[in-house]
């Protein structure tokens, strides 16, 4: 019966060793930009606040634990900018995540926030 128990459990214990992942928050922005601004002319009342979210990643895979690259902050700050047509992000967040198994994983970085676009 014991051996039964232990053999059923294996699988469980096989994905628990193999699968790993975790997620770190880099930080909370107040005002977020990889472009230059000109911060005289910015005022928060003129900026469109919405509550639209604007989100950009940057992904790099991990296969058989080698991964392919780095991801890169930047990238990810620009594609939340470019996604929603923004000069900047206002109440943004960085997180780094990470997630492996035996043969593939990903690493990136997530950026997210609110969009102040450009007239």
């Amino acid at each position: 019966m014991k051996i039964e128990s232990v053999v059923g459990s294996l699988p469980l214990l096989c994905a628990c060793l193999f699968l790993t992942g975790c997620s770190h928050n880099l930080g909370d922005f107040t005002l977020l930009s990889s472009k230059n601004v000109n911060l005289a002319d910015f005022s928060n009342a003129k900026a469109e606040q919405t509550s639209e979210k604007a989100r950009g990643v940057d992904t790099v895979h991990i296969i058989l634990g080698f991964p392919t690259g780095a991801p890169n902050l930047k990238t990810a700050v620009d594609r939340a900018l470019e996604a929603k047509n923004a000069y900047m992000l206002t109440n943004a967040r960085m997180t780094y995540k990470y997630w492996s198994a035996l043969i593939y994983g990903q690493a990136k970085y997530v950026v997210e926030g609110t969009p102040v676009r450009r007239n």
